[in-house]
């Protein structure tokens, strides 16, 4: 992933769609929070989630390659995500699989005042601090508490941290959630198994899982 560090790191106006889109046009995956250990870590802590609050529908915001997805225990799931390259890449992954449905998310034509697009648990798995524009990041959000009715889990780290490669920007996640979000509370944090300062980079995480529900 070096190669795009390279490019992207250097333009003065980042665009998280474009370097996502390119990322997986160049054969890049979802990174290696998707896979190995961390994977299995996520996916034992969402699929305990997903089981004990009966939850039947989930809809993610940013299904990545659908590697994560296979770990996943979930009766009806709609994956949303940025680049068509990857959404095309799901649709044909899982294109045996009736319960798995997959759209195109853009957040400047996203707008569900009706309540279509809805689910017991939202989630957002390591996409959080990929979002380097603010108002990218605000809409996201609000996006992702928008759609359900019961509760979100996100996966990110939630403190200040340098920039890395130009293509991460690390925020007090929790603090913009209560400014932007009104009605929802947070439940408990599960830290991470792996994390950094034990594993290092590759096999290790500044993530944390972080679960809301309605107040």
């Amino acid at each position: 992933m070096k190669l795009f560090n390279r490019i992207f790191g250097k333009k003065a106006n980042f665009d998280s769609k474009e370097y996502w889109e390119k990322r997986y046009q160049y054969g890049g995956n979802s990174g290696s929070g998707s896979y190995s250990n961390l994977s299995v870590f996520k996916a034992e802590i969402i699929n305990d989630i997903v089981q004990l609050n009966n939850i039947d529908k989930v809809i993610e915001f940013g299904v990545g390659d659908g590697h994560q997805l296979t770990l996943m225990n979930y009766k009806r799931y709609l994956g949303l995500d940025v680049s068509p390259s990857v959404i095309k890449l799901c649709i044909n992954k899982f294109i045996s699989d009736p319960s798995k449905s997959f759209m195109l998310y853009d957040n400047n034509c996203f707008s569900d005042s009706a309540g279509f697009i809805e689910a017991n648990l939202s989630l957002s798995l390591d996409v959080l601090y990929h979002l380097v524009e603010a108002s990218v990041y605000e809409k996201y959000l609000i996006d992702l508490f928008s759609v359900a009715d019961k509760m979100v889990v996100i996966y990110s780290t939630n403190e200040e941290l340098p920039q890395f490669g130009g293509h991460e920007k690390h925020r007090v996640i929790t603090r913009d959630i209560e400014r932007l979000i009104p009605g929802w509370m947070l439940s408990q944090e599960i830290k991470n198994k792996y994390p950094v300062a034990e594993h290092g980079e590759e096999m290790g995480s500044r993530a944390n899982f972080y679960i809301f529900i309605k107040k």
